[in-house]
């Protein structure tokens, strides 16, 4: 698969960067009951960041070096994803206690625990995502187009949900 510039590795600690901000006030404002305000800057510098970078892969990549660096980045949200989940689960389940025995909102709770299953579901979506994109940058690395490639995923993917189904899994 095609390598990416080494400068290139800035981006995606940046990347990895505001994403932990994001995650991590937006579990201060729910285990303090603090302001809301940090959050949202810092997801919007998070969401901003991802849409510069977007523009700038048009730019700059190469079709090989997009499609690593788009597993890449699902690689880096599906970890944020499963821990998140993970985290605000267990976040989830010490709110419930505060509300149930101490009077407290209810709502922190049902925003951790959403927080929680989306952040799950964020996991196992980016797989499908990952396998795609490191699937069509083999297939372009061998000389395919991405439109080739993209048909050519969307046969196994297929096959792949049919074996699924045959085993029920």
């Amino acid at each position: 698969m095609a390598v990416l510039p080494k400068w290139y590795m800035i981006v995606i600690l940046g990347l990895f960067a505001t994403l932990t901000a994001a995650l991590a006030t937006l579990l201060y404002v729910l285990a303090f009951a603090a302001a809301w305000t940090l959050f949202i800057v810092m997801a919007a510098l998070f969401i901003g960041e991802l849409l510069i970078t977007r523009v700038v892969n048009s730019l700059v990549l190469t079709p090989p070096q997009r499609m690593r660096f788009a597993a890449m980045v699902w690689e880096l949200i599906g970890g944020f994803g499963s821990w998140a989940g993970i985290i605000f689960g267990g976040l989830s389940a010490f709110l419930l206690i505060r509300a149930l025995f101490f009077g407290q909102s209810w709502s922190p709770f049902v925003i951790a625990a959403i927080v929680s299953g989306l952040g799950l579901r964020l996991w196992r979506l980016s797989e499908a995502y990952k396998q795609a994109a490191a699937f069509k940058g083999q297939l372009v690395d061998k000389g395919f187009t991405i439109a080739e490639a993209r048909v050519a995923w969307i046969a196994e993917a297929e096959r792949l949900l049919r074996a699924r189904r045959q085993t029920g899994r």
